[in-house]
């Protein structure tokens, strides 16, 4: 009785195996499988989604639907300053602002305003890999709610070949957006066990169709980054807010003095290819001299690429500072705000225009 049933349950398994095969290859010659063979791989999807990304945050990150992945909670508070005197800072950026990178500018501001007497609380919302596309919306659903008297974002690099853009038409479309919409739209969530079987009856069959990405709009990096510096700046003048832009420095920019051991890693780095497979450091002073000219007519944006110049062992990595030169960075960034008035409080500060 035993051995019959487990010859019932064997094969039972094999044609289950074998229609599943079929259904796989039969969808492979026309719209394609479904995600998974026998079992939808969703779970597992989901399970990378909660993880976060490679390359984002070492912050705890949470799927989010407009920007892709986000920091949960959305910001990190710095400073003491309570009540209606305070000075209320929004800091905006990709890793080098993000809070969960050693020695991050905004603690350094915090400490400078702390030793100065000046109460203030800095709301951190970097995030590793946000370009400005993600920040302009981080600005306009999570920042305004806080009616900060500054916005200072500090970016530049990520916008680089729009390396987190779909594509350079759809640079407001970053790749995890991409991978949740595509997701949602494909059939493999209509059933967890023979997903292609059950596409192919029909009971899989797409609900949606191929996610739209927009108009599409063929923009430059350095005009992608303008674009969004401008928006920013404009919206924060709506709601009364004061914004400093920053041009963020990185290595292979300016005449900064690289060691020998930032001298290896710059070897590796600079010989990569950017997306239009022109060498990484090419595309890198292509950028930065077109970025530089754009924040020059900003009056809002200083241009801090060249703080390092004459140093050297400031890097960790050829795109992130290490705790001296983000100890530098939040001191120019302090100079900033305080050459441009921006560490008084305002005394018309309101959150409606």
């Amino acid at each position: 009785m035993i051995r019959k049933l487990g010859i019932g349950i064997g094969t039972a398994m094999v044609l289950l195996f074998v229609l599943e095969g079929a259904a796989w290859l039969l969808l492979s010659l026309g719209s394609g499988p479904a995600r998974g063979f026998l079992v939808s791989r969703g779970g597992a999807f989901h399970r990378r989604l909660a993880r976060g990304f490679d390359g984002t945050s070492r912050g705890p990150l949470a799927v989010d639907p407009h920007l892709g992945y986000a920091l949960e909670p959305a910001f990190q508070v710095f400073g003491e300053g309570e009540g209606e005197g305070a000075l209320r800072i929004v800091a905006l950026g990709g890793s080098t602002t993000d809070p969960f990178n050693q020695g991050h500018w905004s603690g350094t501001l915090s400490k400078l305003l702390a030793s100065e007497g000046i109460p203030a609380r800095i709301h951190n919302g970097g995030v590793g890999s946000y370009s400005t596309n993600q920040e302009v919306i981080k600005l306009i659903r999570d920042a305004l709610a806080l009616n900060p008297h500054v916005v200072v974002s500090v970016d530049g690099v990520n916008d680089l070949g729009l390396v987190k853009s779909i594509s350079p038409s759809t640079p407001m479309v970053n790749e995890p957006q991409r991978e949740i919409m595509e997701y949602v739209a494909g059939s493999a969530s209509q059933s967890v066990f023979l997903p292609n079987l059950a596409r192919l009856l029909g009971s899989g069959e797409e609900i949606l169709q191929e996610p739209h990405w927009g108009h599409p709009a063929e923009m430059k990096a350095e005009e992608v980054w303008e674009r969004n510096v401008r928006i920013m700046n404009a919206v924060c003048g709506e709601f009364g807010i004061r914004y400093l832009a920053v041009l963020q420095p990185i290595m292979g920019f300016g005449s900064y003095e690289r060691s020998a051991r930032e001298e290896e890693m710059w070897e590796e780095r600079s010989q990569r290819l950017h997306p239009d497979g022109t060498p990484y450091h090419k595309a890198l002073t292509r950028y930065y001299e077109a970025a530089q000219v754009r924040c020059e007519r900003l009056a809002y944006c200083a241009d801090l690429t060249g703080i390092y110049a004459g140093r050297s062992d400031l890097y960790g990595d050829p795109r992130h500072p290490n705790p001296e030169g983000y100890r530098l960075l939040g001191e120019a960034i302090h100079q900033e705000l305080r050459d441009r008035g921006l560490l008084v409080l305002p005394e018309d500060h309101e959150s409606e225009p």
